[in-house]
């Protein structure tokens, strides 16, 4: 257990705000439920809370692992913006969270989690008065389990207002459900074209529904206990997933590795106390979009400059005026870098990894719903347009200048990295660190001319024992200079020495072997990186301690003159009507 310090200024908390409870389950699946048209008995009293709330026909997430999907849950920002991306990323220090922000209006604020991705050390306890870890590290908890620590948690904090986070993983790989979920499904047919595949692939399906029906049947317990102590039926209730799982359909399982809708889609089912009972939303929703709807709910205010948008009004009933999202979603996880965009029916995906399948792939969602038939060759122009619209997104997203210092490959290397960057004719707008741990130092002059540093590179174990099972030292700082800034004078040393040759890279992988200072013109080409894709990326795998400065720039894409065929083109995308 961690337990996050409690505030000796927390506000009292307004008599009228209910209780918030967000239930999520790991890894699982929208179309594996009954209430979204699933054959097999997996949910009953999922469904059962669906009946009595507003069901989500198409919901998505921002990303296809827990980490950067549960930190947008938690944030409004998406991964680009609050920097958990990867593995050893954590959340940025300066990013609120949705716990932070309820507590300062007085909620008391529980978290009861068994997914080790999203444990204190990567900053997902931050603003939680309890934050209750189930075995996560051991993968051993199951629904039952982390039910039982949320119940014991509230006897010991009954204090009201609460919010309360619940991270459930049974459906999470190894497909293992305890007797009798084992077997339950294990002779039943198999719904749709699931049925198509080898035995074991069948078998592994059938282990997954037994897995969902477990956990099903365990929160109905879990919600006659808060039920009988007054909780449940007082609440506003948000039941989603981080993401969701490939079945063996497109030769692969698990998640993490591409942004397909198997992997994107998931359910989301709210529920407000004497709101609208029973109702469906067609209308496409995000996870980016739930801490600003909460706010707007709860009539508190949301922070600043967050990527999501509330679709509060959809809750009762009305009309998504003014409620507009991109459905834009990014992955950069173990050398898998996957951007999507879906506008209307057509669905762009784009793979930048250059070990696994790169390339741009177009689906139309409306006739290829399982994203079997590419038509990126047979419809250029709207893959083009798509692609414009994912470069502006992209771009608004990571536009800056980076500087990245990474250690070594070594688990014994140890650096450190000092030295300045100051620009001339201009001056630093923002400068936002990542990843910095204890330690390290970064000044920026008053005049937010110089920005000043300090790193010590330290290399540690993956503290949950996973590949890579050691994780180099990566700090970054995105440096936002002033649009009338000319120049940037760079400085830097690694263990007293100017960074010498290889050690001082630049935009596209080309080596400073010169003398320091170096000048660089701000908009100097051979710092930019291509705008698409993401910022964060996979280090370089050099074995010796780096520092990387590049660029990707803020754009303007030009327009396409559109003939009778784009325009219909456009029309089936919804730009024009």
């Amino acid at each position: 257990m961690a337990c996050a310090p409690q505030p000796a200024n927390r506000p009292e908390a307004d008599p009228a705000l209910p209780n918030i409870i967000v239930y999520l389950v790991d890894t699982l699946r929208a179309d594996h439920l009954g209430c979204y048209g699933y054959a097999r008995p997996t949910s009953p009293t999922i469904d059962g809370l669906a009946a009595d709330a507003v069901i989500f026909d198409n919901a998505y997430t921002q990303a296809s692992w827990t980490k950067p999907a549960v930190a947008t849950l938690f944030t409004g920002l998406y991964p680009s913006r609050h920097g958990a991306v990867r593995r050893e990323h954590a959340l940025r220090g300066d990013v609120p969270t949705m716990a932070e922000v309820l507590r300062g209006v007085g909620y008391s604020t529980v978290a009861v989690i068994s997914n080790p991705n999203i444990l204190p050390v990567y900053g997902f306890d931050r603003g939680f008065d309890e934050f209750v870890d189930v075995e996560s590290v051991q993968r051993t908890a199951r629904a039952a389990d982390v039910h039982r620590a949320v119940l014991e948690t509230l006897d010991e904090h009954p204090r009201r207002p609460l919010f309360l986070y619940i991270h459930t993983r049974d459906p999470h790989d190894p497909y293992e459900p305890p007797p009798p979920y084992d077997t339950i499904f294990a002779d039943a047919p198999v719904p749709g074209s699931a049925g198509a595949g080898s035995d074991t692939t069948v078998r592994r399906r059938a282990l997954y529904d037994g897995e969902i029906a477990y956990g099903d049947a365990e929160l109905a317990v879990l919600i006659e206990h808060l039920r009988s102590v007054g909780l449940w039926d007082s609440s506003v209730v948000v039941f989603l997933s981080d993401h969701g799982e490939e079945l063996g359909g497109r030769g692969g399982w698990g998640h993490g590795t591409s942004l397909f809708e198997e992997q994107i889609h998931v359910p989301l089912i709210v529920r407000i106390p004497d709101g609208v009972r029973g109702g469906r939303v067609e209308h496409p929703v995000r996870l980016v979009d739930i801490l600003p709807t909460l706010c707007e709910l709860l009539g508190v205010d949301a922070p600043e400059g967050l990527d999501g948008q509330s679709f509060a009004g959809l809750l009762d009933g009305k009309p998504a005026d003014g409620y507009d999202p991109t459905m834009y979603a990014e992955l950069n996880n173990d050398r898998h870098v996957v951007s999507s965009l879906t506008t209307g029916r057509f669905k762009l995906i784009e793979r930048q990894s250059p070990t696994v399948q790169a390339g741009r792939r177009l689906f139309d969602l409306s006739d290829d719903p399982a994203e079997v038939h590419d038509l990126s060759a047979d419809e250029p122009a709207t893959a083009g347009l798509l692609r414009q619209e994912m470069t502006r997104v992209e771009a608004r997203l990571n536009h800056g200048i980076y500087l990245e210092i990474c250690n070594g490959t070594s688990r014994d290397e140890r650096h450190r990295v000092r030295g300045s960057i100051e620009v001339i004719g201009g001056r630093f707008e923002r400068v936002i660190p990542t990843d910095l741990e204890d330690g390290d130092r970064l000044d920026v002059t008053e005049d937010g001319v110089r920005l000043e540093l300090d790193v010590r590179l330290r290399s540690r174990d993956n503290p949950i024992g996973q590949r890579p099972f050691v994780i180099r030292d990566v700090d970054r700082f995105r440096l936002l200079p002033s649009p009338e800034s000319q120049t940037l004078e760079i400085d830097l040393s690694i263990d007293g020495e100017p960074a010498g040759p290889k050690q001082l890279l630049i935009g596209q992988g080309f080596t400073h072997d010169g003398p320091l200072p170096l000048v660089v013109p701000v908009q100097d080409q051979h710092l930019q990186l291509s705008t698409s894709g993401h910022a964060l990326r996979t280090p370089v795998l050099a074995p010796w301690p780096y520092c990387w400065l590049f660029s990707i720039a803020q754009v303007s894409v030009p327009q396409v003159e559109a003939d009778d065929e784009l325009e219909d083109r456009l029309r089936a995308l919804g730009y024009v009507e």
